[in-house]
C-alpha cells in the first residue's frame, strides 16, 4: 500500500467524497507509532495519545509482546472468519479459554457471551434480564403476570451512556443528538447522585422507591456504569450502589453494570466496580480495551431454569464475536499478566492524576474538579467553549484529549484514558503540551 505523504494527503482529502469525515486531521502512520505516541502521516510530527481512542487502546501502539506468529494467527482468523455460533477452531476454543480463566472467572463470573461490540454487549445483556424476569414471574401462579411479561421495564440513569442501538439508546442520556429522531422505549431514568452526601444519594433512591410502587413487577433490571464516562467520568457514590444492591435482591430485579470504558484494568483491576469496591453486579458487559464485547454472569442469573445460558438461540450472533479480535484479547490478556501491567496502570495514574491536580491549581479560571482512578482521569470546564478551545489548542501542541460531559447543561469534562502501558516520559511529555495549551488559552480572550 502506498504511504508516501503526497498520496495520503490527496486521499485524505478524497475520502469526504463518499463518506462523512469528521474525526481528527490525523492520519496514523502504524508503523512508526509505538506504546502512546503516534506519529501523524498527514505531517510526520510525534503526537501523545491521552486519547486512547475512546479509552479503547489497551497496550498502546506495536506492543512488543506481539510476535510475528501472533499477528499470522490474527490476519488468518480474520481473513478466514468463521461463524462460531455453529462452527468452532481450536483457536477460538483455546482463546474463549484463556478469556474465561483470566477476566471473568477471577472477578466471581460463571458464564460467557461474546459478541462484537459494546453496544451489543449491552443489548445482550438487557435480553438476558428480560428473559430471567419473565422466566421468575412465569413461575409463580399470579393471574397479573401476563400483563407483567408484556411489558419489562430496564431503568436507566440520568447522564449515562450505553450505545447507539435500539435499547442502549433508550437508556443512553447525554447528547440528545445521537438519539435524534430515534424511537425510544419508555423506560424511566433514574435521578443521578450529584455528589456523595447523603441527601442527593436518597434523593435517587427514593425516587427508585416510588418507580417500584408504581410498576411493581415490571421491573427486570437496571443498568448503569460504575463511572459515567461520556457523561463527564461522574463518579457514583458507593453508598448509593451499596443500598442499590440491597433493593434490587429484596425486589428480585437485576443489577448490570456497563463497564465498556472501565473494564479490562483501566482502573488498575480487570472492572472499576473492583477498584472502587463496589457490590458484585449480576451481570456485567463491556468491549472497548478487550477488543472484543462480552456479558458475564452470575450465578444468581444461571439459578433461573431456561436462562438465555441454557437454551440455544436466545442470544446469538453470527460471529459469535470476531474470531480475530477474540484472538487479540486473549494475548492481551497473557501479556497484561505476564508483564504485571496491572501496577503500571496504578503507579502512572498517580503520577497523570498528581499532574492534572497541579495545573487545575494553576489555571483555576479554566479547569478545575480534577478526578480519577487508575489511568481513567479528567477535568472539568467552565464552560463547551473552553473545553473545546483546550482540546483545540492541544492538538495543535500535538496532544490528542478526549470530550465529555453533557452539552446542554454540563459538565463539560476533558477526559483522559491513554493506553495501559503509558510510561511516566510520554505522561510528562503530555502534561507538557498540556500546560502549554492551557497557557494559550487562559492568555486569550475566551474568558472575556
Amino acid at each position: 500500500m502506498k504511504t508516501e505523504q503526497p498520496y495520503i494527503k490527496s486521499l485524505f482529502n478524497q475520502v469526504e467524497n463518499f463518506m462523512l469525515k469528521d474525526g481528527l486531521n490525523f492520519i496514523l502512520d502504524t508503523k512508526k507509532s509505538h506504546g502512546s505516541t503516534l506519529v501523524n502521516l498527514l505531517d510526520g510530527k510525534q503526537y501523545i495519545n491521552f486519547h486512547g481512542g475512546y479509552r479503547s487502546n489497551a497496550l498502546g501502539e506495536n506492543y512488543h509482546g506481539f510476535t510475528q506468529d501472533d499477528y499470522i494467527r490474527v490476519a488468518r482468523a480474520t481473513i478466514n472468519k468463521q461463524a462460531h455460533a455453529d462452527i468452532y477452531t481450536a483457536e477460538q476454543l483455546q482463546a474463549t479459554k484463556t478469556f474465561f480463566e483470566l477476566y471473568a472467572k477471577p472477578a466471581g463470573f460463571e458464564k460467557i457471551f461474546l459478541i462484537d461490540t459494546g453496544t451489543l454487549s449491552v443489548e445482550n445483556a438487557i435480553k438476558i434480564a428480560i428473559r430471567n424476569h419473565a422466566l421468575k414471574l412465569l413461575q409463580n401462579d399470579n393471574h397479573d403476570n401476563s400483563f407483567y411479561l408484556k411489558n419489562p421495564i430496564i431503568i436507566g440513569l440520568e447522564g449515562a451512556f450505553h450505545g447507539r442501538s435500539g435499547l442502549s439508546m433508550t437508556l443512553s442520556r447525554t447528547d440528545p443528538n445521537k438519539h435524534e429522531y430515534m424511537p425510544k422505549f419508555d423506560w424511566p431514568c433514574l435521578a443521578r447522585p450529584k455528589n456523595a452526601t447523603v441527601a442527593e444519594v436518597e434523593k435517587s433512591l427514593n425516587q427508585l422507591t416510588m418507580l417500584l410502587n408504581k410498576h411493581k413487577q415490571h421491573i427486570a433490571a437496571i443498568i448503569l456504569e460504575p463511572i459515567q464516562c461520556e457523561g463527564g467520568d461522574h463518579f457514583l457514590p458507593k453508598a448509593f450502589f451499596q443500598k442499590l444492591k440491597k433493593i434490587a435482591d429484596k425486589h428480585n430485579f437485576y443489577l448490570i453494570y456497563d463497564e465498556t470504558q472501565t473494564g479490562f484494568y483501566t482502573t488498575g483491576e480487570a472492572f472499576a466496580f473492583q477498584s472502587l469496591q463496589l457490590p458484585k453486579p449480576n451481570l456485567i458487559c463491556g468491549a472497548k480495551k478487550s477488543s472484543i464485547g462480552y456479558v458475564l454472569a452470575d450465578s444468581i442469573i444461571l439459578d433461573t431454569p431456561g436462562n438465555a445460558f441454557q437454551i440455544s438461540g436466545k442470544i446469538n450472533s453470527t460471529w459469535g464475536g470476531h474470531g480475530g479480535d477474540l484472538l487479540v484479547c486473549a494475548r492481551k490478556l497473557e501479556l497484561i499478566h505476564e508483564n504485571n501491567i496491572m501496577s503500571n496502570v496504578q503507579m502512572q495514574g498517580k503520577t497523570l492524576l498528581s499532574y492534572i491536580k497541579k495545573l487545575s491549581g494553576k489555571f483555576s479560571q479554566i479547569i478545575h474538579n480534577p478526578k480519577g482512578i487508575g489511568l481513567l482521569v479528567s477535568i472539568d470546564c467552565p464552560s463547551l467553549k473552553i473545553r473545546d478551545k483546550i482540546i483545540e489548542k492541544s492538538f495543535a501542541n500535538q496532544l490528542l484529549l478526549l470530550p465529555g460531559g453533557i452539552p446542554e447543561n454540563g459538565p463539560f469534562t476533558i477526559r483522559i484514558g491513554p493506553p495501559l502501558t503509558i510510561t511516566e516520559k510520554e505522561i510528562k511529555t503530555g502534561i507538557e503540551y498540556l500546560e502549554k495549551s492551557l497557557e494559550e488559552v487562559s492568555q486569550s480572550n475566551i474568558l472575556d
